[in-house]
């Protein structure tokens, strides 16, 4: 089967938009073609650029609806967010390396500045549940490597969030909203603008009593099956701040969440007589940039990124435990022209991490210097082809260091016909609870530990036109030196790490949008890949669509259909439902009121068949299945704009 519906999705999508141009004419709604900066650090249309990128612009996230990034990452071609006992909505599986529950392979960019924490480098949620998603004006997600402009965790892909500037002098608007268990929702942003100076402002709030989360846990202990149930809330706020002034920039994001789990291990009996466990998550970053434009288009770029972390866990009737960090990033660059067929950029980092309140969490402190310089160059010999090379050597302080290259190429074929084959690989630094953790009989770290690596070999089709953007890519990822858990060579009874593990992943990625008549909208996805050692849990098949429609009333009304097929089993104990293919239907509905256009209303529902998604324990295996998502949710909010 595999074999005959495989073939046909990629042709389907690569023919549909010249059957919709026969049959329609010109009655289809313009859609501009995506400008880009993520792949190279500077702006080139998409089919220029030397990667594999999906855009996600500001009006498909408003037209489909979201809440939170999170309800985002669910559309997003090749993506599978999932959470695990102990971190809820936390991590982001791309093509399908799914190794844990830490999101330390994919690296989050905002406004092109790496977000990243520095104790397990993969925690995550604080962005994906409370970034303010009206402040986003595109997503760029770049599939496969990014590690030789982007460093450590840029493994499997590099999701950069660009904000929007202030359209007017002055601009404001409040949401107030609530929805199912108990949520309470509340929103606000204000923007100013002028010649010299942008400065906008979000403000983000959701609160909820939970939804009943239900389980049988079990540990390897006979007679360890416990029968629980707790609610599974939320309580978080959020604030972001852009400011440009001149050449400079400031960027800022707060979060704190605090979040109901399971807790520290997937077993009820964990969580004490109370049935408790809880954690709270508190992210700070921000970044101060300048940018200089100078004599004969040289551009200069500097940077002073700085990222906090700090997080609790409350898993024990009288126990609760603590970890945190900080860093500071200072990055210089140098592009410009090398001739009028060349282009470099070059550019050298210094990264420095401390540790904070550790004692808890068993981990040594810590205050580290990593050290990374990288070079890009790309070279046109004729109008229609683009070479690039380049390359990123990182060493961080007892380490070993890594250099990462990258090559490839870019022909246009036609106007609206290109291709790219790119070859690139990419590396994951060890983090502090890999090395510095010290807790006998439970677990040491590694100090000996090596870079994760990745190799990848992609090849893309594109065909992009004012009207339609369609993309055909095959890939495949080499993986080794994986950090995986290991028994300690000398500590009874305890575990360790090392860089034992391998990975091949190999598969196709097929992804259209497409603009019919002057009023709807249809994109859709699809991806299928292969382990051929069956290490991963993650589905084989991910097919995503959704259509979108509006009316000159000021109606909007979408669906979207996130299909992820049925995992692998893992080796627990079979307490709970098998793990199926599941259906993640969401609706949106927005109105503008036409007698009050500063009035709108918005209807969202997310799992609206209300399927069960139970999914493989992919932490400990000890039970087979946990519930990953709550039934059907709807949610209301008002939007008044001043």
């Amino acid at each position: 089967m595999t074999k005959i519906i495989i073939p046909a999705l990629i042709v389907f999508s690569m023919l549909l938009p010249q059957r919709l141009s026969a049959a329609m004419g010109e009655e289809l709604l313009f859609m501009e073609v995506p400008m880009v900066v993520t792949a190279s650090k500077k702006e080139e249309k998409i089919q220029d650029a030397p990667a594999v990128v999906t855009v996600i612009t500001a009006k498909e996230i408003k037209d489909f609806g979201a809440n939170t990034f999170y309800d985002i990452l669910l559309r997003m071609p090749s993506i599978q967010p999932i959470g695990s006992h102990l971190y809820p909505r936390n991590a982001a599986v791309v093509r399908g390396d799914l190794v844990g529950h830490y999101d330390n392979h994919v690296l989050i960019l905002i406004n092109g500045r790496p977000f990243r924490e520095d104790v397990t480098g993969g925690l995550n949620a604080a962005f994906y549940n409370m970034f303010p998603v009206e402040a986003i004006e595109r997503i760029e997600f770049v599939h496969g490597p990014g590690s030789v402009l982007y460093g450590t965790n840029a493994f499997d892909g590099v999701i950069n969030v660009i904000t929007k500037k202030p359209a007017e002098d002055v601009e404001a608007e409040i949401t107030a909203g609530a929805g199912s268990f108990g949520a309470t929702i509340g929103k606000g942003n204000i923007g100013v603008s002028s010649d010299d100076l942008d400065l906008s402002a979000n403000v983000n709030y959701f609160k909820d009593d939970g939804w009943e989360y239900e389980a049988i846990t079990c540990s390897p202990v006979p007679g360890s099956d416990y029968d629980g149930s707790t609610e599974f809330g939320n309580d978080n706020i959020s604030g972001l701040v852009f400011l440009r002034y001149k050449d400079f920039t400031f960027n800022c994001y707060l979060a704190n969440l605090e979040q109901t789990n399971l807790g520290l291990v997937p077993m009820w009996q964990a969580v004490g007589t109370d049935g408790e466990s809880w954690l709270t998550t508190n992210r700070r970053f921000a970044d101060i940039g300048y940018t200089k434009q100078l004599s004969g288009d040289y551009t200069v770029q500097a940077n002073i990124t700085h990222n906090y972390y700090m997080f609790r866990s409350y898993s024990f009737s009288s126990a609760a435990s603590s970890e945190g960090a900080y860093d500071v990033l200072e990055e210089v660059s140098l592009s410009g022209p090398l001739t009028e067929e060349a282009n470099f950029l070059v550019g050298g980092v210094l990264t420095q991490l401390y540790s904070l309140d550790l004692n808890k969490a068993k981990i040594d402190e810590f205050d580290l210097n990593y050290y990374s310089g990288y070079m890009q160059l790309d070279y046109k010999p004729i109008d229609k082809l683009k070479l690039v090379t380049g390359a990123q050597y990182n060493k961080p302080e007892d380490i070993d260091g890594v250099t990462v290259p990258r090559i490839g190429a870019v022909y246009q074929l036609s106007d609206t016909f290109g291709t790219k084959v790119s070859y690139a690989e990419a590396f994951r630094s060890p983090w502090s609870v890999e090395t510095r953790t010290y807790f006998p009989g439970v677990l040491v770290g590694n100090s000996s530990l090596e870079p994760e690596k990745v190799k990848t070999l992609d090849l893309q089709l594109l065909y992009n036109t004012s009207k339609y953007q369609s993309s055909l890519t095959l890939f495949k990822n080499s993986y080794e030196d994986l950090i995986t858990r290991v028994a300690h060579p000398t500590i009874p009874a305890t575990s360790s790490y090392d860089n034992e593990g391998t990975m091949d992943i190999q598969g196709v990625e097929i992804e259209s949008k497409v603009s019919l008549l002057s009023n709807f909208y249809l994109e859709g996805s699809g991806t299928y890949q292969t382990e051929k050692d069956e290490k991963v849990l993650a589905p084989d098949y991910m097919l995503k669509a959704g259509v979108s429609y509006h009316t000159e009333s000021g109606l909007t009304a979408s669906i979207f259909d996130s299909y992820f097929g049925e995992p692998a089993e893992n080796p627990g104990k079979v307490l709970n439902p098998e793990a199926e293919a599941v259906h993640m239907v969401s609706m949106n509905i927005n109105y503008i009121v036409p007698s009050m256009e500063s009035l709108s209303l918005n209807l969202f529902v997310q799992n609206a068949l209300d399927q069960d998604y139970d999914y493989p324990e992919f932490s400990k295996n000890w039970v087979n299945t946990l519930p990953l998502e709550p039934g059907r949710a709807v949610y209301g909010t008002v939007s008044y704009a001043f």
